[in-house]
């Protein structure tokens, strides 16, 4: 089977009451996007996990997908390769965080001076938090693409930091990562940042991304 080089994201924009409506507008928007992407209808019982507790599609392994849900919007990845993606909405960040979960070198993208001695319990500043907000969601992107979630050290999981002046509305932005193998990419919408990683076999190869928002009553 020939692998198309296009990856489809879809996301909704809205304020969260729980996590159960975070599930189920997940749920509407990848019955949405599999007609669309995939051209077959999505079954939620068909949803399994693997070992390490990635989801996939039992009836069609082939079928890549991913989700990812915070409390100002849901998101969904197609492809037909491995994807990762990863939403976070603005909220605040301590100093500690950013030391336990950045290198060296993304503590000074994110705090810049303030990097040697900032305390551990401090708060990021808005423009800190926006940056540490970019790597984050790249982090987690690279880690649900990978499935090993969790048990890979977050600090070790690396990025070339975007420039700043980059990261503005409506923009998506390609980012360097320690893996040549994966493509990363940048989304932000209003509140919401959005981190896409995709496994690629044909490094030399940009993916044409396909970005959909569902707007919440139609879901």
């Amino acid at each position: 089977m020939n692998k198309r080089t296009t990856v489809f994201i879809g996301y909704c924009k809205y304020v969260s009451r729980s996590g159960a409506q975070e599930h189920e507008i997940a749920v509407s928007m990848l019955k949405h996007a599999f007609l669309e992407f995939f051209h077959t209808k999505f079954r939620e019982s068909a949803v399994k996990r693997d070992g390490c507790g990635k989801p996939y599609y039992e009836e069609n392994p082939n079928l890549k997908f991913n989700i990812t849900h915070c409390k100002e919007g849901v998101a969904v990845a197609l492809c037909d390769y491995e994807v990762g993606i990863d939403a976070e909405s603005m909220r605040q960040v301590n100093f500690r965080t950013v030391k336990k979960s950045c290198s060296r070198g993304e503590c000074s993208y994110v705090l810049g001076t303030r990097a040697t001695d900032a305390d551990g319990n401090g708060r990021l500043k808005q423009e800190e938090t926006k940056r540490f907000l970019a790597l984050w969601t790249l982090k987690e992107s690279y880690v649900k693409m990978t499935g090993k979630g969790l048990l890979v050290p977050f600090d070790t999981v690396c990025f070339f930091p975007p420039d700043p002046c980059t990261l503005r509305e409506g923009s998506t932005i390609n980012v360097k990562g320690f893996d040549r193998l994966c493509r990363h990419y940048l989304h932000v919408s209003d509140r919401l940042i959005l981190a896409l990683t995709v496994q690629r076999e044909e490094t030399a190869v940009e993916p044409e991304l396909v970005w959909k928002e569902y707007p919440y009553e139609s879901l």
